[in-house]
């Protein structure tokens, strides 16, 4: 999904899959929540791209970016709020 950035402000951002459920969090809110259905979500060879959309760059900050091979619980995420 897409969310407003609001400027000169601290914004936090999780997504989380388990296998089955595939969890968003803004700021530690639940914002989206879809159970994926059948088909794998594999990996590529591509590049990992963070604050981009085709050529639309962001033009702002990104700090603290952890990417984790397995899902974060709700505590997990919380605990990431602190």
């Amino acid at each position: 999904g897409y969310w407003a950035v609001v400027q000169d402000q601290w914004q936090h951002l999780v997504v989380s899959y388990d296998g089955e459920h595939l969890v968003s969090y803004l700021d530690g809110i639940v914002q989206g929540h879809v159970t994926h259905s059948g088909a794998l979500i594999g990996t590529g060879d591509g590049g990992v791209e963070i604050g981009s959309l085709h050529d639309a760059r962001f033009g702002g900050a990104i700090d603290d970016v952890l990417i984790v091979n397995r899902a974060l619980s709700f505590r997990e995420v919380a605990k990431l709020m602190q």
